[in-house]
């Protein structure tokens, strides 16, 4: 156990002072944890950024050397909700005296700002921060603030009658109020279907209830045309009343339909029969196609094949560096959703991935993948990677963008979401469900997306395949599985208008388990292409029987992929469960054959910290582990690995 020793606690007399500004960094002679031991990323409690942090483990403090000593008074520190002790030390052997106690008490996911005084003025030549209530630190960032007069006496918001989300206890000003407070600072009023907090102080709203909108919190209009919920001008929030479609809900669907989207025939719900064209038949015609293979289709594809097999041969069933981590398929599972804060930035890849301690060379990960077969292992390892939400989703749950989640509690992170341009097309917003993943030698490798369901969906989702400069969509579902839609169809066969772009499918290729498609994309004079992959025999029912296909199918896809290519975008229903074991697969049969080892705890637990809920069913991690063990046992059949490499 670490012995930690603190100095006794010494009375002085409170006095005026007025401290030189400076930067803690500037003066910073290394961050480290208690016991001395130093790492780079320690930095990043103090390198000015809000959305990077320092993490140590339960019950581990992090000090802050200083290469002179200092004198402290008031802090400004942003870190996840709990308690902490702040302690100055005279030299860098003992943690010093105790600075100041703090209990954060909002939610323990998200990052808080904080200011606050020590208990009196201090110097030193160390800083340590300490969380003492049994959870690891993460600490986003730690400075000084410049005070004129240190606060004799510690203020706790007593100036304010009301109820405070922050006091800034520098000048005991609170900062913000909730519900209707009656504080100095917030005395004022607003309309009952305002969102607590949103009130501003000329008593309009800058946030309304789902069903209100408007400065005053006026009601949608609703009945004929829209639904529940409308836009800040009181435009329909592309929810219509049942039978009616269009940004305006003005058009009527066709009579079968009891739901469409973009024409009166493309339905989503039928009064009988099933969509999109309330047919009696068992399959549609699309369906139809997915399961056979036209003779001129066929015969292209398989020349296509063919092409790409001298470039799959040597790589076989692996392709070049490119990371990213897989999820599973939850419409059917509602899940709670946790308290949520602030936005954040694009991640850094979690440092923790390199997990030794489940790593293994290529070699034993095939000797043991059989056993863990026959006495249930695979089932007891899955169950032991953590399935919690670890960051905030305020975008997600804004009521602005209820209507573009499919599946309750199927969010993206604030921090690795896609946010849209918002600057080409008026009123429009920057939210799609979908979430950034890093490759393994290229950031942002990877978006894994919900698929598209909604007319506003089908434009976002459009949006982001030309912002994003994507040339490859990787589609893991069937427009119907069961009779249920899991995915809108978004690819017009015909030039189609969609927002600001022209949108055409200029042909196609079908065999037995999957579909390519060459769509064309325009906007302005600007004409791009981009290549769709449908893999159509993986139902969220089921994994496919066979892993040779899914391996053929990644081939397909990287064959002639490009350094310059932006992200691939990757989707099934609810893009977690077929899309996320996909992109896991095409991830660790490449760090595999790049570096001789393997690690799929470490990558599913990563996964999870950039997409929320990835990979939650067993039998996936099950099917993800056979076709490994394929596509590596394939890959030294043929010798692909250029190295031997031992854990």
């Amino acid at each position: 156990m670490m012995r930690i020793l603190v100095d006794k606690p010494i009375l002085l007399i409170p006095y005026l002072f007025v401290i030189e500004s400076f930067r803690m960094q500037d003066i910073v002679k290394n961050v480290t944890l208690f016991n001395g031991t130093s790492f780079d990323i320690l930095r990043k409690a103090i390198d000015r950024d809000n959305f990077t942090f320092a993490q140590v483990e339960e019950g581990v403090p992090l000090s802050i050397i200083f290469n002179q000593r200092a004198n402290f008074s008031c802090f400004y520190m942003k870190a996840r909700g709990g308690d902490y002790e702040i302690y100055i030390s005279k030299d860098a052997k003992r943690i010093g005296t105790l600075c100041r106690s703090l209990s954060i008490t909002q939610d323990i996911v998200s990052p808080h700002t904080y200011r606050f005084c020590c208990n009196y003025d201090m110097d030193g030549e160390m800083l340590t921060v300490m969380r003492t209530d049994k959870e690891s630190l993460r600490l986003f960032e730690i400075e000084t603030l410049e005070c004129n007069e240190h606060m004799t006496v510690l203020k706790n918001c007593s100036g304010c009658s009301g109820v405070c989300n922050e006091c800034l206890q520098v000048d005991d000003k609170c900062i913000s109020c909730t519900e209707n407070p009656t504080a100095e600072e917030c005395s004022y009023f607003c309309v009952k279907d305002c969102v607590p907090g949103k009130c501003r102080k000329n008593k309009t709203c800058s946030l309304c209830k789902p069903g209100y909108y408007g400065a005053k919190c006026q009601k949608c209009p609703n009945g004929t045309l829209c639904g529940e919920d409308c836009l800040e001008n009181g435009e329909c929030l592309g929810h219509c009343d049942e039978g009616w479609f269009g940004p305006d809900c003005d058009k009527k669907c066709s009579s079968p339909c009891r739901n469409c989207l973009l024409s009166a025939d493309n339905c989503t719900e039928c009064y009988y029969g099933i969509p999109p064209h309330c047919r009696s038949e068992k399959f549609t015609s699309d369906d139809a196609m997915t399961m056979m293979v036209a003779g001129g289709g066929g015969l292209l594809i398989l020349t296509f094949l063919f092409i790409c097999f001298l470039n799959i041969i040597r790589r076989l069933c692996v392709t070049p560096p490119i990371h990213s981590y897989g999820f599973i398929e939850t419409q059917d599972n509602e899940m709670m959703p946790l308290p949520h804060s602030h936005q954040y930035t694009d991640p850094e890849p979690p440092d923790d991935y390199m997990n030794t301690s489940h790593r293994l060379s290529i070699d034993e990960f095939l000797l043991r993948v059989p056993h863990k077969k026959l006495n249930h292992g695979l089932q007891r390892e899955f169950k032991r990677i953590p399935h919690t939400m670890t960051d905030s989703y305020d975008a997600a749950v804004d009521p602005k963008n209820k209507y573009r989640n499919r599946y309750k509690n199927v969010y993206p992170y604030d921090f690795s979401r896609v946010v849209l341009d918002t600057s080409d097309i008026a009123g429009s917003g920057d939210y799609i469900n979908a979430c950034f993943v890093h490759g393994l030698e290229k950031r942002r490798a990877y978006i894994a997306a919900q698929g598209p369901f909604t007319e506003e969906t089908v434009l976002d989702f459009w949006r982001m395949v030309w912002q994003m400069r994507s040339v490859k969509i990787v589609m893991l579902t069937n427009l119907l599985e069961n009779g249920k839609m899991k995915c809108i169809r978004y690819w017009p066969n015909t030039e189609t208008r969609i927002g600001p772009f022209f949108i055409r499918t200029e042909n196609h290729n079908t065999s037995r388990r999957y579909t390519i498609r060459h769509i064309t994309i325009r906007k302005g004079i600007e004409v791009r292409h981009v290549t769709q992959y449908q893999y159509t025999d993986w139902l969220t029912t089921r994994v496919p029987a066979n892993v040779d296909s899914i391996l053929m199918f990644r081939n397909l896809i990287n064959c002639d992929i490009s350094d310059t290519d932006g992200p691939i975008i990757i989707h099934c229903s609810s893009g977690t469960g077929r899309t996320g074991t996909f992109i896991a697969l095409d991830y660790l049969l490449t760090e595999g054959t790049e570096t001789g080892t393997v690690d799929v705890d470490g990558c599913i637990r990563a996964l999870r910290e950039q997409r929320a809920y990835a990979v939650q069913s067993s039998d996936e991690y099950g099917f993800l582990h056979d076709a490994l063990v394929e596509g590596f046992t394939c890959a030294q059949e043929n010798g692909i690995f250029e190295m031997d490499v031992s854990v």
